[in-house]
């Protein structure tokens, strides 16, 4: 399979772009920190665990590393992960953060590989089998397969349905569900320039803070109780200068009682094969209003089978149906920073979608301190099918730069009820 021309994947895959485990790790460690010391949403127990040394490392589908998964454990539970760059076109260090378990099986997709390749593929032996982002933030299992007789092909299976895919890329940008391309190869020219530039200034001020604050390092500061551990956070950031302006916005639910706290109120719905991100997202959406429809009426109302992609054209129509037209659905084209953030003030969830997948967004939050500016989504993904994941996304990355549509579910100003 080529998803990538050879002189640009030599380019990318050059010393100039890649970025070492360990200075990933760095940038792992101290975003554990800082939303340890914000006490960000979704990280509740954070603080008990510790960021883990090997990670799992994504690749593109060009073949080069993308991105290094670092564990967050808190004992012998799995609290998530940390997503940093593994190629600094990507730009900022971190990509995202996952406050929800994995949502699969390592071995059991390597167990589903090989029974695949005894049923459909006899003959052939896998070879060479590793996790790749097919279609961001889905993940698939990689493996050439080998035979004396028929040389080699390409085999691609998702790691949570087990569903195969086909090793060719695929039209980007109208049809949502399992479209596979290469993230780094739909990098703009602007970003692959200035991504390693942003990489390296972020990394060498992260590794001096570690330097300075000898503290910090995770073999010294998990030894101590829990509460010297944060005020050993607390007093670095307040040591060295990096008390954040933090701002945090997420959908909540209020019952006005004496007592009354938030409540998160949006509520994930994984999707239930691998072609229902968009039926998913529009699901989570309309279920925040009280408008509750399986993915199979959604699918109806989208105007697809149900084991067929969703054209993104058919999305605004089909929400605006379900709703009796009670309800205006917009489709941006792009959408920028300030757009996301008014419709999170506002309290309405969107859709928020990359080339391939939708999902959708119930919050925001930004970090403005020190050497960052940093700015997130809280986005409930419907990937894994029959799972799903929440996990704060960097806006600054280059998923955001590429070319996606956001949709938006905004009441009417009429008389409608």
């Amino acid at each position: 399979m080529s998803f990538m021309e050879r002189a640009r994947r030599e380019h990318l895959g050059s010393q100039e772009f890649a970025v070492e485990a360990e200075k990933a790790r760095l940038q792992a460690q101290f975003h554990h920190y800082a939303v340890v010391n914000v006490r960000s949403r979704g990280v509740e127990g954070w603080e008990r665990g510790r960021v883990g040394a090997r990670p799992t490392v994504i690749y593109d589908l060009s073949g080069l590393p993308l991105f290094y998964d670092f564990p967050v454990r808190r004992g012998r539970l799995y609290a998530g992960f940390v997503r940093t760059a593994a190629n600094k076109a990507l730009g900022s260090p971190v990509v995202s953060t996952q406050v929800t378990p994995l949502g699969w099986d390592m071995g059991a997709a390597r167990g589903e590989l090989g029974k695949l390749v005894r049923k459909k593929y006899k003959g052939y032996s896998p070879r060479r089998i590793r996790v790749v982002c097919y279609s961001y933030p889905k993940l698939a299992l990689s493996a050439e397969l080998v035979s004396p007789r028929r040389g080699s092909r390409i085999l691609l299976m998702d790691v949570a349905d087990f569903t195969e895919i086909a090793p060719e890329p695929g039209p980007i940008g109208e049809a949502l569900g399992q479209v596979p391309y290469s993230l780094l190869d739909q990098i703009p020219e602007a970003q692959e320039r200035a991504g390693p530039e942003i990489w390296t200034k972020t990394s060498r001020d992260v590794e001096e803070v570690f330097r300075r604050e000898r503290r910090l390092d995770p073999e010294r500061l998990y030894q101590l109780p829990l509460r010297e551990r944060l005020q050993v956070i607390d007093t670095m950031f307040e040591k060295l200068q990096l008390i954040p302006k933090y701002s945090q916005k997420v959908l909540d639910f209020c019952c006005h009682s004496s007592d009354c706290q938030d409540h998160e109120c949006f509520c994930l719905h994984p999707q239930e094969n691998n072609v229902h991100c968009a039926r998913a997202a529009g699901q989570m959406m309309l279920c925040h209003w009280r408008y509750c429809y399986s993915q199979h009426e959604i699918a109806q109302a989208y105007g697809v089978p149900d084991d067929q992609l969703t054209p993104a054209a058919n999305i605004v129509p089909g929400l605006e149906v379900l709703t009796s037209d009670c309800f205006d659905a917009t489709r941006h084209g792009t959408a920028t920073w300030a757009a996301c953030k008014k419709e999170i003030a506002e309290r309405r969830p969107f859709m928020s979608c990359t080339p391939g997948h939708a999902r959708a967004c119930a919050g925001t939050k930004q970090f403005s301190f020190w050497i960052f500016n940093t700015r997130y989504l809280y986005i409930f993904d419907p990937w894994p099918a029959n799972t799903g994941a929440i996990y704060w996304e960097n806006f600054n990355t280059t998923t955001y730069s590429t070319s996606y549509g956001m949709y938006t579910l905004a009441r009417r100003t009429t008389n409608h009820v």
